[in-house]
């Protein structure tokens, strides 16, 4: 199983999530240009930042590659000791690494555990991107009371989930995001809430509450389902700026190009068994085009870079819609 690909340059990143790989693709055909073993689970997509590779893995450290040879520019241990247990068949460490870190103003923040309440909470730690130079690390305890997950930046403050923290000292700010999140599942890099059948989405910021069976991505004005489309300043079902029906359609990524909403995810209709790419208009919800694909894309399987769409399916393979260059 692939993460979700990233693509900067001529460059398509991604990882083979069970062998702990991040494989390098040209961005024009698609070959491999280079393969870097890191020897346990990466479970989330690479952040590509300054010439450089950034990923956390389940052995608990941070790895900074060098992003046209993938050679290793240096790593640094996140989890606060070197403590090992075996998950999903494999050894790693008791406060696995995410995948996906945070790169801001030549900064990479990076968090480890499982949750603040499980051997003695989260680490947060602070790196300079050039060096791997730690510049500050604290711990994330049960006064929070939520699982580890993406980290982002928010309003001058780095935040993960209902913590937030000063980006110069890590000092925690009592303060809630102001971001979409889940009141019932976990956040942004577990895809286990896309096999609910409904699901109930709460947003902080809008106090509003919305149910149905897709994901969400909102711009400035609008919020986005598979098949509506809400105007931030309303949020109500019966006020949608567009609906529509897409049967036999369930969907795993969403991405915001222009004027066209970008629907991936699973063909679910009878006999059928496969992925789609779906181009809709963002004004009306008319669709553009849709493309069948061999399997289903993965969740937030999907990034768009020179005019094209790129895609991680769940056979293991990276398709990559378009014209050609």
């Amino acid at each position: 199983t692939l993460t979700a690909p990233v693509v900067v340059g001529n460059v398509v990143e991604t990882a083979a999530i069970e062998e702990g790989r991040v494989i390098a693709l040209d961005a024009g055909n698609g070959s491999v240009l280079w393969r870097f073993d890191a020897g346990a689970r990466i479970d989330s997509a690479p952040t590509l930042y300054r010439g450089r590779c950034f990923f956390g893995c389940r052995n608990g450290w941070l790895y900074a590659l060098d992003l046209t040879t993938g050679q290793l520019a240096w790593r640094l241990r996140v989890a606060p000791l070197e403590r090992r247990m075996v998950a999903f068949g494999q050894i790693e460490s008791v406060w696995p690494a995410l995948g996906s870190v945070l790169a801001h103003q030549g900064v990479i923040y990076a968090t480890a555990g499982q949750n603040s309440e499980s051997d003695g909470g989260l680490a947060v730690i602070a790196v300079d991107a050039q060096t791997g130079k730690q510049l500050w690390a604290i711990g994330v305890g049960s006064e929070y009371k939520h699982n580890n997950d993406l980290l982002q930046y928010l309003d001058d403050q780095v935040a993960l989930r209902t913590s937030r923290f000063d980006p110069a000292t890590g000092k925690k700010v009592s303060v809630r995001p102001s971001v979409f999140i889940s009141s019932a599942f976990d956040g942004w890099a577990d895809e286990g809430w896309t096999k609910v059948n409904q699901r109930r989405v709460w947003t902080m910021a809008y106090g509003a509450k919305l149910t149905g069976q897709s994901m969400l991505i909102s711009d400035a004005d609008m919020v986005y389902g598979l098949n509506f489309a809400l105007k931030k300043a309303d949020l109500q079902p019966k006020d949608y700026v567009w609906k529509q029906a897409f049967p036999g359609l369930r969907t795993y990524a969403l991405a915001l190009a222009s004027n066209t909403l970008v629907i991936a995810g699973e063909t679910v209709q009878k006999d059928i068994v496969g992925g789609f790419v779906q181009l809709t208009r963002s004004g009306d919800g008319s669709v553009i085009s849709s493309t069948a694909l061999p399997a289903p894309v993965i969740h937030q399987g999907v990034a768009i870079a020179h005019e094209r769409i790129f895609v991680s399916l769940s056979n293991g393979s990276v398709a990559c819609l378009g014209q050609p260059r």
